[in-house]
């Protein structure tokens, strides 16, 4: 009831004053009548009315409405109107009567007036006016469409919110209602289907309410429910009457922070209501939510717009959309793996919850290890159990959805931050709200990193790209002597994601995984790592390589990604640089903080392994004095210099290479230099690589016919006779059937770790217990080629009584039983006493659990 304009003028002010009026129900609800001896059309003018009719509240609205048409945002912008409200755009062109359709008309406020109501005298200004005013509202729809098409595969409710919000509607959206039931779920009692109000408080922090009021929390709480526990419609009613509490809060520190009065903040103003409100709003995210929700372009937001990115915010987890879409490829992928491995009875399109650690390792990085663990710790804990629906069966577990995952991963964001907030605080020795670089340098060596000025300069450029203030602030240059928060957090984040590398040796490192990446999986396993690092100049076994991958493999899955591939070879490198750091530091004058030039060859002598002195020194001194970047550029051609040569010996040490020599020698019965297909055979045979069936026969002339071609890559002349095969032709030749023995020996013990129920890191503790044992039982073998490890009753039972064990009779009779039963012999190789080991912890034979868990505790 009430007259026909009513409805639409309140909707129109509502909107053009930011929400500061609300319809009043005592006014909608009145019936009009018009006084007998009262001037209907004196009150009723308005400017895109005809007339209205009277009502006892028609002086009270007039006055209203001039008070807001003056102080309105959109009318401050048209000052010579005194205060005149612009004509709303669902106004313009309907016919009179039409009401506002708000599926129609989403976004259609423009700030120019209708041509019926253009005056003659301003006619010639209000054309120019009208047209940037189009132009203006059309830029506002397509930003729109544009976020809209952006953040629709995570946020398909954006227009839904902005419909509710203008016309005051209640209820929660499909996304919200997705979010808040996840939590429910993993925060009720499991025994039941409740959820007690003192949890309200970590529910609303596990969202993303910082600075929840617990007392507030506690009020809404009560009026939705009489007991101490909330049902899953009572805690949605109640998140319901939180929003609007929080939309309430939001409002008057948006009017706090508006300090201009102007209705908008600007992204100063936006900066400090978000921090106001507990977020850490860098500039790169206040820029891509500007370019997401300022509609109409102008570098401002209203409340609406604010309003708008806080529901981005929440469901986005204050991520950027990038960030959320990379995050949506890594829970995707491992979604499909939980598929694929079946490994837990979970609902389709969750995971089980202690995957996720692997999503946050994938998404952060390895360096987040420790707090992915912790996390996944803290979610499995909530984990509790939901009913299988069809009521056959074992129970389903609670599985974790992307949303909830999405939450996961912003709670590891936060811990970061406040890590780096942490460290900002306390290197910022002079309290000035910035870190000079000599404080940077500071922070870098904290964390571990021996980093060169050019790979420093590097990623401090690129955390000042990413905080940049020129598009927010009117090109406001930034001082690059110096960091603030905002450029220190970039900087840490790229520092994480390069390891401290430049762009220049990151190419190399991505290049050479790729290289080594034979089956594209985007894993690098242990033997595909043994190769990688003989062709980096390294020498190292299969189990040296199992031993450093395990260091970084995080996710404990056997096997490297790009990322942990990345930390892996920055562990490395700075061994490498604490090597050169040392000998530096021997050599330098102490007064200069260089190695002066007299100095600069024995440094380099100092820095030469037995197998480079070959190479000389003078060759690597360029003249001068040097600083340390100087010595680890050195260092580094030094280093590609043994590379080459390496790569030439297929990767064995001076003293295998002696032996191989060695070897060759006793079969080249011609003293030719090289070997005939008879002679090399028979030396394969003496280290155990036969040719005697046809496909073996086969098989070695492909072999030998890549071994030519690897050395011929390798730089080295290799015979193009087939009968002939010379030194360096066996050396590839032995490293290819040592690789192919490598990895029979992988796939075994990976089935028999797996058949024993042992993680890669198990295996990897077994392993350094199995070697040393052997070590000091084969002193004289360590360093033979491609030696045999066996592990003998003896030593076994010496390592047994390391632990506390005592053996009686009986019980060394029933090992022995079990040694022949696992080896096949009375030794044991790695692969059995993994499966020994197994044995001995599930039958607790000679109590060894109790053991073992003192020997750790000691």
């Amino acid at each position: 009831p009430g007259p026909p304009w009513l409805s639409p003028a309140i909707a129109m002010l509502a909107r053009a004053g930011s929400g500061i009026l609300q319809p009043r129900p005592d006014i909608a609800a009145a019936v009009y009548k018009v006084p007998e001896g009262i001037n209907t059309i004196s009150y009723a003018m308005m400017e895109d009315e005809e007339c209205r009719p009277y009502s006892p509240n028609t002086a009270w609205q007039g006055s209203t409405l001039e008070q807001l048409m003056k102080s309105s945002t959109r009318a401050c912008k048209f000052p010579e109107r005194s205060g005149r409200l612009p004509t709303p755009a669902y106004r313009k062109g309907r016919p009179h009567g039409d009401s506002w359709n708000p599926d129609v008309d989403t976004f259609g406020t423009v700030d120019e007036e209708s041509e019926s109501f253009v005056s003659s005298d301003d006619e010639e200004d209000e054309v120019e006016e009208v047209q940037p005013m189009l132009s203006i509202n059309r830029q506002r729809r397509q930003s729109f469409a544009k976020m809209q098409q952006k953040t629709q595969s995570f946020l398909p409710d954006t227009q839904l919110v902005l419909q509710r919000l203008r016309a005051g509607a209640e209820g929660l959206s499909d996304s919200e209602m997705e979010r808040f039931t996840a939590a429910f779920m993993r925060f009720k009692d499991p025994d039941g289907p409740e959820l007690h109000k003192d949890e309200l408080p970590n529910v609303l922090s596990f969202l993303g309410f910082p600075g929840a009021d617990p007392v507030k929390a506690r009020e809404l709480a009560d009026t939705c429910a009489d007991y101490q526990t909330l049902e899953k419609p009572d805690f949605l009613n109640f998140m319901e009457k939180y929003l609007e509490y929080e939309r309430h809060r939001y409002k008057e520190i948006f009017d706090a922070f508006d300090e201009d009065g102007s209705g908008f903040l600007d992204h100063v103003e936006l900066c400090s209501f978000l921090s106001s409100l507990g977020f850490t709003p860098l500039r790169s995210m206040v820029k891509e939510a500007l370019d997401l929700v300022d509609l109409d372009g102008n570098g401002t937001l209203d409340f609406e717009e604010v309003v708008l990115l806080m529901h981005i915010y929440r469901h986005s987890e204050g991520f950027t959309v990038d960030e959320v879409q990379a995050f949506t490829s890594v829970f995707q992928a491992a979604e499909k793996e939980a598929q694929r491995k079946r490994s837990a009875a979970v609902a389709p399109g969750t995971l089980p919850p202690e995957k996720l650690t692997d999503v946050l390792l994938k998404f952060f990085g390895p360096n987040r290890g420790q707090q992915a663990r912790r996390l996944t710790e803290e979610c499995i804990a909530y984990g509790a159990v939901k009913e299988n629906p069809s009521g056959d069966g074992p129970a389903v577990p609670l599985g974790l959805g992307f949303q909830e995952a999405l939450v996961w991963a912003r709670r590891l964001r936060d811990k970061e931050f406040a890590a780096y907030r942490e460290a900002f605080e306390q290197f910022d020795e002079d309290k000035s709200n910035a870190i000079d670089m000599d404080e940077l340098q500071n922070v870098i060596k904290m964390l571990g990193f021996t980093m060169t000025k050019k790979a420093i300069n590097e990623v401090k450029q690129a955390a000042f790209e990413k905080s940049d203030l020129n598009e927010l602030a009117g090109n406001v240059e930034q001082d690059e002597s110096e960091m603030d928060f905002d450029s220190f957090v970039h900087f840490m984040q790229s520092l994480m994601s390069t390891d401290g590398f430049s762009k220049e040796e990151l190419a190399e490192i991505e290049a050479t995984f790729a290289k080594f990446d034979e089956d594209g999986s985007g894993d690098i396993d242990t033997i595909e790592l043994c190769d990688m690092l003989r062709y980096m100049g390294h020498h190292t076994t299969l189990d040296e390589a199992r031993a450093l991958q395990t260091r970084v493999d995080q996710n404990g899955n056997g096997a490297l990604d790009m990322r942990e591939f990345i930390r892996f070879m920055r562990l490395h490198r700075e061994e490498e640089l604490d090597s050169i750091r040392s000998v530096f530091e021997i050599y330098k004058n102490e007064s200069t903080g260089m190695i002066e030039a007299d100095d600069v060859p024995r440094a380099i002598r100092a820095r030469l392994s037995e197998e480079d002195h070959k190479l000389g020194v003078k060759q690597f001194i360029t003249g001068g004095a040097i600083d340390f970047d100087g010595f680890v550029i050195v260092c580094d051609q030094i280093r590609d210099q043994r590379v080459i040569r390496q790569r030439k010996r297929a990767g064995f040490s001076d003293l295998e290479l002696d032996q191989i020599q060695d070897m060759f020698d006793s079969f080249d019965a011609r003293k030719a230099g090289a070997l005939t297909t008879e002679e090399c055979t028979k030396l394969l045979q003496t280290l155990g690589f036969h040719v005697r069936t046809v496909e073996e026969q086969q098989d070695f002339k492909k072999q030998l016919a890549q071994a030519r071609d690897n050395a011929m890559a390798a730089g080295v002349e290799a015979s193009k006779e087939t009968a002939t095969v010379n030194f360096y032709v066996l050396l590839q030749l032995l490293r290819a059937l040592y690789r192919r023995h490598d990895q029979e020996c992988e796939a075994k013990l990976m089935q028999v770790a797996e058949e024993a129920n042992f993680t890669t890191g198990e295996v990897t503790e077994f392993q350094e217990i199995f070697q040393a044992y052997w070590e000091r039982e084969n002193e004289a073998m360590t360093a033979a080629v491609m030696a045999k490890k066996y592990l003998s009753r003896t030593s076994l039972y010496k390592l047994l009584r390391s632990m506390g064990m005592r053996l009686d009779l009986s019980a060394k009779e029933k090992l022995d039983e079990h040694v022949v039963k696992f080896s096949g012999c009375d030794v044991l190789d790695f692969s059995g006493f993994l499966l020994l080991m197994r044995w001995m912890m599930d039958t607790n034979f000679g109590n060894i659990n109790s053991a073992a868990q003192a020997s750790s505790q000691g």
